[in-house]
C-alpha cells in the first residue's frame, strides 16, 4: 500500500508542475538548465587546482561544480519565474522525455 502512496504522490507532482508551468515554458528552462550544468562544469574545472592537491582535490572540484550548478539552476529558475522547487522536477521530465537541448530551427 505504501508503494501505491508513492505513485500517487508522483503523479501528483506531476499534475502539479504541469498545471503552474506551462509545457513550452518548461521545455525553455530545461534547455537553460542544460547550459548552466555546462557551465558550471567548465567554470568549476577552470578553477580546479592542477598540481600539488592532496588527493587531487576531487572533493573541492565537485563541491564547487555543485555550488555553481545551484547558483546558476536558482538563476534560471527566477528568471523564467518558475519555482526552484520545480527545477529538479523539470529537469527529470525532460531527460525523461529525451527533451532537445536546442531549439531546432531557430
Amino acid at each position: 500500500m505504501l508503494l501505491v502512496a508513492g505513485c500517487q504522490s508522483n503523479n501528483e507532482a506531476a499534475d502539479s508542475l504541469n498545471n503552474n508551468v506551462p509545457v513550452e515554458t518548461q521545455q525553455k528552462v530545461y534547455r537553460e538548465l542544460r547550459a548552466a550544468m555546462t557551465l558550471a562544469g567548465k567554470e568549476a574545472l577552470a578553477a580546479y587546482p592542477k598540481t600539488g592537491t592532496p588527493e587531487g582535490g576531487a572533493e573541492e572540484f565537485r563541491a564547487l561544480q555543485d555550488s555553481l550548478r545551484d547558483s546558476y539552476w536558482a538563476t534560471v529558475c527566477d528568471t523564467n519565474q518558475v519555482a526552484l522547487h520545480y527545477g529538479d522536477s523539470i529537469w527529470t521530465k525532460g531527460v525523461k522525455e529525451k527533451w532537445p537541448a536546442v531549439v531546432k530551427g531557430r
